[in-house]
């Protein structure tokens, strides 16, 4: 793959003077590439011009559920180019007649942006929408992942690379109108770049009721119809059994209440975790998982699911359900 990806360099002139670190498919078309340094991406990026005009083509690299999301958009703006529209795909948008047009998570549909949901959502009713993704770095992410989060009530952003001379910069690019709090990156090196840990954000008029962190862990609290909820995001950056510890500690089983844990545990649990399928069935249809594998941190973390009798739900790529009398 390294050198699949040297070509690719120096069709634009710059295979000597990059430092290839790694290289891996991820689908037959797609190859993600690692570079050394974040002087040497913006090299890339500012001479793939160059690509015009060949089947090649280079991109930042998205987490699974940005690749999904545009997916959608590519399908539905093909789908409209047959009926001789001009539809433009961008990231998290697709412009077509001049207006722009995104993917709701929650109705499962394309709609006109500024469109309002066909199920009420926000404050309003006290139903919240919240969405946690795993950032691979949260500083290079374009103006329109920020109008994208901003319509999502809970925030959780994971792997975010911000250490603590970077958070006040980063303050004044987040969305107006949250409560934004934000855990350090930790770099194991001076020259290395910072890595993990999280930031979360509530949306102001949520009644907030308690804060609690620990490192890669961190709790926000809050009221929904007078009754608390516990959203917990995590971040396990090597699916390590002592992060599991920590988390049983923080939740007390007598203190669970309406708990979301949400956050990449780095771990493979397969279809694994949580009640038997029959009695998932009585409530809603169960989790599905495409990946069947189950690692070492995984069964870890099926030991800890099914030893608290929690429920593994996958559904919607990352997103909360509406939270709503007790449930999720």
């Amino acid at each position: 793959m390294r050198q699949a990806v040297k070509k690719v360099l120096k069709k634009i002139g710059e295979e000597k003077n990059l430092n290839v670190v790694d290289a891996f498919k991820i689908r037959n078309e797609i190859i993600v590439a690692k570079i050394s340094s974040t002087e040497e991406k913006s090299v890339i990026m500012r001479n793939r011009v160059k690509l015009r005009g060949t089947n090649v083509y280079i991109d930042d690299d998205l987490t699974k559920y940005e690749r999904e999301r545009q997916n959608r958009l590519r399908v539905w703006a093909n789908d409209r180019r047959k009926d001789g529209m001009n539809a433009r795909v961008k990231y998290g948008t697709v412009v077509m007649n001049g207006k722009e047009y995104v993917w709701d998570d929650c109705e499962k549909r394309m709609r006109e942006k500024g469109e309002k949901h066909k199920k009420t959502v926000g404050v309003k009713k006290n139903k919240i929408i919240g969405i946690f993704l795993n950032v691979a770095g949260v500083k290079n992410k374009r103006t329109e992942f920020w109008k994208y989060i901003e319509e999502f009530d809970i925030v959780g952003l994971l792997e975010t690379w911000v250490d603590e001379k970077e958070w006040e910069n980063m303050k004044q690019r987040l969305p107006k109108g949250w409560k934004w709090r934000y855990q350090e990156a930790k770099r194991e090196k001076k020259k290395n770049r910072a890595m993990g840990e999280i930031i979360t954000g509530v949306r102001e008029g949520i009644e907030e009721v308690d804060i609690e962190e620990r490192e890669g862990i961190q709790e926000r609290r809050i009221k929904v119809e007078k009754e608390k909820w516990r959203i917990i995001s995590v971040y396990n950056r090597e699916g390590k059994k002592e992060k599991l510890e920590q988390l049983k500690e923080m939740i007390r089983e007598e203190e669970e209440g309406n708990l979301i844990i949400a956050g990449d545990f780095n771990a493979r649990i397969g279809g694994g975790g949580g009640w038997e399928e029959d009695e998932i069935d009585k409530i809603e249809e169960g989790r599905k998982s495409k990946d069947c594998k189950v690692n070492k941190e995984g069964k870890e973390l099926i030991k800890m699911i099914e030893e608290r009798g929690w429920l593994v739900e996958k559904e919607g790529n990352g997103h909360m359900k509406k939270m709503e009398k007790g449930r999720l």
